[in-house]
């Protein structure tokens, strides 16, 4: 976040979420950010590697980006 500000002095707007470190958190905070359709740009971090993720939680999080996609 230090560093977009730094970049990007003049930015009107930086949302920033929080969620638990699992995956239903992840899942979660994807949903949070969709809903709130505040953001133009989303860029995450996640500890955990999409390789590392089950076939379940893979399917949660392309459904949810799907989800975004269609509100650009």
């Amino acid at each position: 976040m230090e560093l977009l500000l730094s970049a990007a002095p003049k930015l009107a707007n930086l949302y920033v979420y929080e969620a638990p470190n699992t995956t239903a958190g992840m899942i979660d905070g994807y949903a949070r950010i969709i809903a709130d359709n505040k953001a133009s740009v989303i860029s995450t971090s996640w500890i955990t590697c999409e390789a590392g993720l089950s076939t379940a939680a893979k399917a949660a999080e392309n459904t949810t980006f799907a989800t975004a996609a269609s509100l650009a």
